[in-house]
């Protein structure tokens, strides 16, 4: 097995892209992948969780047969010698289990199919894991929960959630209110929330909740006649903003905003658009082909 490929997929989780991919005819999520000191763990909608030694050798696979309670693998991520996994088909059971390494045993913390409320994840059908990740200082596993259907309708406990490894105890960061706010995760830190109300444009706001400070600010954002552009990325030094083929810019300290417009000839409005941390470039990626802008006049080419 070529480990490079894993390695590769592993470097384009900082694209945040979270598209569905085939390996070996399997789907997965690249941004999914798990990493740690001797394995890296693949996530596949179906084919379980491929395992692959870093150093190279035979690989191998966990899934039912190993005990886990289903062989669609939404999130995995590895903590000291346990690894974390939300499983389960979409709109269906979900699962979030932890796998002891050394022992191979798996102890489910929640599940969809779990009435008597043991967590207050339980009897919460149909959610999906769309970010799963550690506090790079209290080791809190934070996770964003999305698609969660209870007893009543859209369940308020869909959004951002952490729990305490230590004292097993779960918080709720952020909600998603209703089904007019849309979340999203943007590598490294940054949950994005966009809410409306039904109907106004002019009423819709963007709000960043970084998930290291747990703090949230609302952002400025972009408007003009035609409608609100979609947020597109955060970084340290601004805000991303996209609608059709153009591009802002809105720095966060000044409010000054720069545009800049491309022609990625048959737009199909799906293009991938990824912003370096240090904003030395924009790479613009529209089917088979890609432009690559560079500062200052971040022209795509």
């Amino acid at each position: 097995f070529p480990f490079d490929e894993v390695r590769a997929a592993e470097q384009r989780l900082a694209l945040g892209s979270q598209n569905v991919s085939t390996f070996f005819g399997l789907p997965h999520r690249r941004n999914h992948i798990a990493i740690s000191a001797s394995h890296a763990y693949l996530p596949t909608f179906g084919g379980g969780l491929l395992v692959f030694p870093l150093a190279g050798g035979a690989s191998h696979v966990l899934d039912t047969s190993t005990g886990l309670p289903s062989e669609t693998i939404q999130a995995a991520l590895v903590v000291d010698r346990m690894l974390y996994l939300w499983v389960g088909d979409y709109q269906k059971t979900a699962t979030f289990c932890e796998l002891d390494l050394d022992s191979k045993e798996v102890r489910i913390l929640a599940a969809s199919e779990r009435k008597e409320r043991m967590s207050l994840l339980d009897d919460l059908t149909g959610a999906r894991c769309e970010m799963l990740r550690q506090h790079p200082q209290d080791g809190a596993i934070q996770m964003l929960i999305l698609g969660g259907i209870g007893r009543t309708g859209i369940d308020d406990r869909n959004g951002l959630w952490e729990l305490n490894v230590a004292s097993g105890s779960w918080t709720q960061l952020q909600r998603r209110t209703d089904a007019s706010t849309f979340m999203s995760f943007h590598p490294p830190t940054s949950l994005l929330l966009q809410q409306s109300r039904p109907g106004d444009q002019a009423g819709r706001t963007h709000v960043e909740f970084d998930c290291d400070t747990r703090q949230r600010r609302t952002l400025a954002g972009i408007r003009q006649e035609a409608g609100l552009p979609s947020l597109l990325q955060v970084t340290d030094q601004s805000e991303w903003w996209r609608e059709g083929q153009r591009l802002w810019r809105v720095d966060r300290q000044t409010g000054e905003v720069t545009t800049w417009e491309y022609d990625p000839g048959n737009y199909a409005g799906n293009d991938l658009i990824y912003i370096t941390p240090d904003e030395a470039h924009v790479v613009v990626q529209s089917g088979a082909r890609m432009w690559i802008g560079s500062k200052p006049r971040f022209n795509i080419e």
